[in-house]
Formats: C-alpha cells, structure tokens, sequence
C-alpha cells in the first residue's frame, strides 16, 4: 500500500519488485453507477470475479474490463511518475530474502 501511495505521489525514484510476486489487478466498471476502480488480487488463484463490489455504490453489478500482471501494473505506474523498477529475481538467496522479509516489494524515495 505504502509503494504504490509513494509511486502515485510521486515520491518514488526507484520501485523495486520480485520477479516471485504473483498479484494481479483487475480493473472493473460499476454497471449501476459507471464508477471504474482498479483492485489488487493477492490471490489469483482464489479470486472470484463475483466477490468485487462498487466502492462508490456497494452494487456486486460490476463488469471486469481489465486483467494484468501486478509487475506490469507497477511498471506502468512508475514510468508515469519517472521512476525506475527494478525487477529482482528470486533465484539468489537475496532475491528470495527480498519476496519473503519485504513481501517482494520496496520503493527509495525522492524525498520524504
């Protein structure tokens, strides 16, 4: 949560991610009220489209848009901002230190 609010801020320089991370977000559109958002899946393999709800409205009327790798997403978000990702691989004891003490995700900042 702390990554990606540094990211959107702007405050990132450069966002480091585990290769080992599997997440995923999907973008959905509220079919009630026209609201998009964008959710994180920590669990692909558990989601269920039918579990997402409207923030805005709390209707389960919602159609998914988008599916895309949580990496991707990341990339996507910090080349917006001008921040550079590093992506780090968890074939060396340090990567896979990395997924598991940090969850596979860190950022250094510009400032704080």
């Amino acid at each position: 949560k702390e990554v990606l609010e540094a990211i959107n801020a702007g405050k990132a320089s450069t966002v480091l991610v585990s290769e080992g991370l599997e997440w995923e977000v999907v973008k959905i559109e509220c079919e009630k009220c026209g609201n998009i958002e964008e959710f994180i899946i920590k669990e692909p393999l558990k989601f269920k489209p039918s579990d997402l709800k409207c923030k805005k409205c709390n209707s389960s009327k919602v159609e998914e848009l988008e599916e895309i790798d949580y990496i991707d997403f990341l990339i996507e978000k910090a080349h917006s901002t001008g921040a550079e990702v590093k992506v780090i691989s968890i074939e060396t004891p340090e990567g896979e230190q990395f997924l598991k003490s940090f969850g596979g995700l860190g950022a250094f900042l510009r400032y704080k």
